[in-house]
């Protein structure tokens, strides 16, 4: 593991390749992260190509081809573009998430303890959604319709255990690339999860998906995260997420 200290800065970042959607969702949500979620710390997007980002927020141009080819794979590699040690405690974000209140205080006990920590997905178990394909017949009976499956929009741990959690889950995914299925980084996630490969806490509730649960019933009624899902691949859900933030933001300042 990498050594770091607790008196570092923490670390979020979220990932923004592709279409300019991506980028204004990116931009969106690493503002609410500062100025609804009270993020004390550093703020990094992984892009493909320079823009103009919120104030506190820094782009990271990346130009592997093989990376930009499959970009969630991204939010695996952030050791690659930044030096962990220099963090006390990392969170990965979705560019589609509005962060409308403080998260991390939420989860220090846990991320503390070691644990990465994670949120369901909307409720469901680990054999609905885009949890399972990297499950085996034999975990999926055990665990089907009991065991609650996890969300790869959000997670954070500390600096320095991250770095192997996250070599861990790409070791996952890339055991199982020939594999059919829904799902590209999340089913990794929770076949570690179940596996006990890593430490991953389930925080439940910290995600309210608006358009899929308008009534917030599978969340925490406070819900931090705001997930406007496919908000970088449709207009519609990009302008609608950024007038939630924007709305939120003015709310805030009076």
């Amino acid at each position: 593991m990498t050594s770091t200290s607790a008196q570092g800065p923490d670390l979020a970042y979220f990932i923004a390749v592709g279409h300019f959607r991506y980028r204004m969702a990116a931009r969106a949500a690493a503002e609410s992260l500062l100025r609804l979620g009270g993020f004390q710390g550093e703020v990094v997007v992984l892009t493909d190509r320079e823009a103009r980002w919120p104030s506190g927020v820094r782009g990271i141009v990346i130009r592997n081809p093989e990376l930009l080819a499959e970009p969630k794979r991204l939010k695996l590699r952030i050791a690659e573009f930044v030096d962990l040690a220099d963090y006390h405690r990392v969170a990965f974000f979705d560019a589609d998430l509005v962060i409308r209140g403080p998260v991390l205080d939420r989860i220090a006990e846990p991320v503390e303890a070691g644990a990465l920590v994670c949120t369901d997905d909307i409720g469901q178990t680990v054999e609905q959604g885009l949890c399972a394909r990297c499950l085996e017949p034999d975990e999926l009976a055990e665990h089907g319709g009991r065991s609650l499956g996890a969300n790869s929009g959000f997670f954070a741990a500390r600096a320095d255990c991250i770095g192997d959690y996250l070599k861990t889950w790409e070791d996952i995914l890339d055991a199982y690339a020939h594999r059919a299925g829904g799902g590209f980084d999340q089913p990794g996630l929770n076949a570690a999860m179940l596996r006990a490969s890593m430490p991953v806490c389930m925080a439940r509730g910290l995600m309210w998906f608006p358009r899929r649960d308008p009534d917030a019933r599978t969340c925490q009624a406070d819900a931090p995260l705001v997930h406007f899902h496919g908000a970088g691949r449709r207009w519609r859900r990009t302008f609608r997420m950024r007038r939630f933030a924007r709305r939120l933001i003015r709310a805030t300042n009076g």
